[in-house]
């Protein structure tokens, strides 16, 4: 098994050697696409596992060679000073380029209100004079980009204020905003939600290209899905994680193509524990949308008596947890459908997973009342494990961890060949 992947990772780099070779004496240096650079990260790491050290120096190298020309190419071709382009992040992940406000059609030099026809020729036109100001698709992407916390601070602002309500919604309504001040505004906040994305990349330690991420404890790797253990102390043995390539927040921002292999590797895994007689648990948590954090999905098995009552254990916790009253249901069930199906896009949430199309979500309602480690207190509890091993996780030795990465590895070489087979 080990062979023939060499042979098939070796002749793949020979021939991207071999094609290199080729670019550079027809003086043609063509640079890789981040998702070939990507897929060749994998194949160093993939390297480095089966111990082909040689193998992965050479890959490295190209690698290296890859970005320097990526890196030289960027620079002929752009400007001296580097510009960047700004975007939004709305409520439900989706990004796009900062668009500076429609103006008036009319000329906006005179400040004060103008009456407007609503009527013409006894038919009503217009409800207010500012009804020509959007298209329909600019108001359609305002109200889809629009924040719940933009619709609270609105209605925060006009509460504050002494007054008829009517009258102040009315009002709130029909006032002219000035376009260069809201365009300011929106510009100030895309630039921080820049910074912030940008902080958050460069801390990551899930991202592949990052400093942090440890690939040592990779078990498993291809363009969309990464399979690695924890470099703290495993809750049970087999305890696994499984992350986007890409930095991706939750399951409900996957594309369609990537959510498609997640679930071929948690059918995978859910094979693997239960041909060793383990119940697996899969759990997620959500929140703090502003940090931009990557997605985890985590996998504890446990034995099989203790994993059937998991459900129970889950399921009372849930309906304690938080407030007593909430907006939304607190447990959803899973019952024919899955997590993208029971929670909308946009909100945050816990979610497990027991079986087949069996498990629970929840709707975060309050951050600072949910707890992170909501599913380590339970399983921890459940196990009757010391609380520092969740609360105050430990880093093992790499000894430690090597040991670990192999014994899964072990285990796990039957059940991969399902998944490329597949694919």
């Amino acid at each position: 098994m080990l062979s023939s992947s060499h042979t098939h990772v070796g002749r793949r780099a020979k021939r991207i050697s071999d094609s290199d070779g080729n670019n550079t004496e027809s003086g043609e240096t063509k640079p890789l696409t981040e998702a070939e650079m990507n897929k060749l990260g994998a194949k160093i790491v993939k390297a480095e596992i089966m111990g082909n050290t040689k193998l992965a120096d050479e890959l490295k190298i190209q690698l290296k060679n890859a970005r320097d020309i990526a890196k030289n190419v960027q620079i002929c071709s752009t400007e001296e000073v580097q510009n960047v382009i700004l975007t939004q992040t709305d409520s439900k992940g989706i990004t796009r380029p900062l668009e500076s406000r429609v103006q008036t059609i009319k000329s906006s030099q005179n400040s004060k209100r103008k009456n407007a026809e609503t009527h013409v020729s006894g038919k009503k036109v217009r409800y207010y004079f500012d009804d020509d100001k959007y298209s329909l698709e600019n108001l359609f992407h305002k109200e889809k980009g629009r924040s719940t916390n933009e619709d609270d601070a609105a209605f925060v602002k006009i509460a504050s204020k002494n007054g008829d309500m009517d009258e102040m919604f009315e009002e709130q309504i029909t006032h002219i905003k000035s376009d260069a001040e809201q365009n300011e505004k929106d510009r100030s906040r895309a630039i921080k939600e820049h910074k912030r994305l940008s902080k958050s990349l460069d801390n990551c330690y899930w991202c592949i290209d990052s400093k942090y991420m440890l690939k040592h404890m990779i078990i498993t790797m291809d363009s969309d899905i990464c399979l690695s253990l924890p470099h703290y102390t495993s809750l049970t043995s087999g305890h696994c994680i499984i992350t986007p390539v890409h930095h991706i927040a939750c399951q409900l921002q996957l594309d369609e193509n990537i959510w498609e292999k997640l679930k071929m590797f948690k059918e995978a895994l859910y094979k693997m524990f239960m041909d060793q007689k383990l119940y697996p648990v899969f759990y997620e948590i959500y929140k703090s949308r502003h940090k931009f954090s990557h997605m985890q999905l985590e996998c504890v098995p446990l034995k099989k008596r203790i994993g059937e009552l998991a459900p129970i254990y889950f399921k009372k916790a849930l309906l304690e947890c938080e407030t007593e009253w909430s907006m939304n249901k607190k447990v959803i069930n899973f019952e024919n459908k899955d997590v993208r199906k029971a929670i909308p896009n946009g909100l945050s949430y816990f979610m497990v997973e027991f079986e087949r199309n069996k498990g629970y979500a929840h709707v975060i309602e309050d951050e600072h009342m949910f707890p992170t480690n909501f599913a380590q207190e339970i399983i921890g509890g459940m196990l009757d494990l010391n609380r520092d091993i969740w609360r105050k996780p430990k880093k093992e030795h790499f000894d430690q961890q090597r040991e670990k990465v192999l014994k899964f590895s072990e285990i796990w070489k039957k059940y991969e060949s399902e998944i490329k087979n597949h694919n």
